[in-house]
Formats: structure tokens, C-alpha cells, sequence
């Protein structure tokens, strides 16, 4: 699962969206948003007044992937295409790998 921590305000956010869309094709993406007013692009979009706070995120647009039990793979910044594959790839190098 990855959210993507974004902001209506946030120019970096709008630019990145294509790519959150596309990186759904990877995995489920949730789009996490502290106001109302963060058009989705088909993506389902959560408003959390005090997300940022409470999770310690310094600046949007932020990625966080988990596995299913809700751990934390990777996470980071994800202002740029290259960013967001790193983390991405990071949290493929963590996951559990499983037994066929």
C-alpha cells in the first residue's frame, strides 16, 4: 500500500500525480490529503486534518508504502519521478519475500 501525503497548495503535489496514478499499477495507492479540495485523478483521497503533524511528515509531497500488516517499508520525500522510484524500489527490497 502506499499513501502519498499531499496538499491542494502544493505545486510538487499537482506534477507528481501522474505519477502516483501510474505507481498504482505497482500497488494500491491512497492519496492523503490534510484539507478537502485534492482532486484525486482516480485515486481515492483521504482528509486528515493532522496528518502531517501527528506523523512527523516534514513536507508533502511524502510517500509512505507498508506491507500489509501496516509496517513501514519505505517512506521519503517524493518530489520528483526518481524520488518516488527509489522509495518504491526500497520498499520491494523490504518486503518479505514469499515462498512459492
Amino acid at each position: 500500500m502506499m499513501y502519498a501525503l499531499v496538499s491542494p497548495a502544493c505545486g510538487l503535489c499537482g506534477a507528481m500525480l501522474p505519477e502516483f496514478a501510474a505507481a498504482a499499477a505497482r500497488l494500491e495507492v491512497v492519496l492523503v490529503s490534510a484539507v478537502d479540495g485534492y482532486g484525486g485523478d482516480g485515486l481515492p483521497v483521504v482528509v486528515d486534518p493532522d496528518v502531517f503533524d501527528r506523523n512527523d511528515i516534514p513536507w508533502p509531497p511524502y510517500v509512505v508504502v507498508t506491507d500489509r500488516a501496516r509496517t513501514v517499508l519505505a517512506a521519503g520525500g517524493a518530489a520528483t519521478p526518481a524520488q518516488l522510484e527509489q522509495i518504491l524500489s526500497g520498499a520491494e527490497a523490504a518486503a518479505p519475500r514469499r515462498e512459492h
